[in-house]
């Protein structure tokens, strides 16, 4: 299980909850969910915490379709790519894996996060619509892109600055499987970036994998490019890979994952304003 790293409970933090692939789930009975009223500017407390929404965008919604055309080809990834197919119940019991792993290392992650997931459930009632689609190579790199639309939910800078000081605040994320002494421990760290959309952040993660079974710790890294352009959320993750002959990481293109983000954040305005 610890093969695949897996980061969805740090990604769906990293894009603000406007994933439907995000597991995070909040407790209903948990603060003034049930009753808050869904209206803009409405302060939606939880965990003893609250945020304020931000007002809907007018820009038009994407449809499944649309986000669809936008995932990129294998080719375009890059040569040697070819797109996962991933397992369902695997990925599903990995991510809650993670998510817990996460959890424990990132309270005030999930704190954030939770008043974030509020929002959806409680101040809007429309659903998300989510595409996503993964690419690997045969140096075990891995792409990850995530296109949602539909959440009608902008965050603020000020939300935003709040979930990157939470990220920061993670302790080490370690996930360690008993049977084999397998262990995968991971370090976040986020900023802000204003490269693309109309607010982004990105996200680096220093990944290490040790085993019975290798000589030495096994050392790797992780990027997450996030921004939200109108109601369209983008999130591209991309991890590097390892060589088994000589466990030094295989990197990915430096530049894909902003090449991806300029192309994407152009599509989408060209959409958006049709």
């Amino acid at each position: 299980m610890l093969g695949r790293v897996r980061t969805v409970g740090v990604v769906c933090a990293a894009v603000m909850i406007a994933g439907a692939s995000c597991t995070t789930t909040v407790d209903s009975t948990t603060g003034p969910a049930g009753t808050t009223a869904a209206t803009t500017g409405t302060t939606v407390g939880n965990y003893g915490s609250s945020v304020t929404t931000a007002p809907p965008t007018t820009t038009r919604s994407l449809t499944a379709a649309e986000l669809e055309e936008l995932l990129p080809t294998a080719a375009e990834i890059g040569p040697g790519y070819s797109v996962v197919t991933m397992n369902d119940a695997a990925t599903a019991q990995a991510d809650e894996e993670w998510n817990e792993a996460t959890r424990d290392a990132c309270p005030e992650l999930y704190e954030v996060s939770s008043d974030f997931a509020q929002l959806f459930t409680v101040a809007y009632s429309q659903a998300p619509t989510f595409v996503q689609r993964v690419y690997a190579d045969a140096a075990t790199r891995e792409v990850e892109v995530d296109l949602t639309d539909g959440a009608d939910f902008i965050p603020t800078e000020e939300q935003l600055d709040k979930l990157i000081a939470a990220t920061n605040s993670c302790d080490m994320i370690r996930l360690s499987d008993e049977q084999t002494g397998n262990e995968v421990s991971m370090k976040l760290r986020a900023n802000p970036d204003s490269h693309y959309g109309d607010l982004g952040m990105v996200m680096t993660m220093d990944i290490k994998r040790t085993s019975p079974l290798l000589p030495r710790t096994v050392k790797s890294s992780g990027h997450v490019r996030t921004f939200q352009r109108g109601e369209t959320t983008v999130s591209i993750t991309t991890i590097d890979g390892i060589d088994l002959q000589t466990l030094r990481p295989v990197p990915v293109d430096y530049r894909l994952a902003a090449d991806l983000a300029e192309e994407l954040d152009g599509e989408i305005q060209r959409l958006q304003g049709d």
